[in-house]
């Protein structure tokens, strides 16, 4: 987990396959296993084009979010400035 190249996959039906990201300039990581591409970034589906947050917007605005979920991970969670990983904060 500490190693900034290296990557679990995230795909949805289950791999977990973890590999080193090929290509630096790109956030763009397809899994060797599965070819699963995602966003080295966020995790997410691939959203070429898009930032990370353009992407979870359109998501949510065509159903393709839970928004219960979003707005639970929006008042629960920050992202991590090293690795991008939502964590739960905790309030006092």
């Amino acid at each position: 987990d500490s190693d900034p190249t290296m990557r679990w996959c995230p795909n949805p039906m289950g791999c977990g396959c973890a590999f080193k990201k090929q290509h630096l300039d790109s956030a763009l990581m397809i899994c060797p296993d599965c070819e699963y591409a995602f966003c080295a970034d966020c995790s997410e589906e691939y959203h070429e084009n898009k930032t990370c947050e353009e992407a979870r917007k359109w998501r949510a605005l065509h159903g393709q979010t839970d928004i219960r979920l979003q707005l639970w991970e929006m008042l629960n969670t920050k992202e991590c400035p090293k690795c991008h990983v939502l964590c739960k904060t905790f309030n006092s």
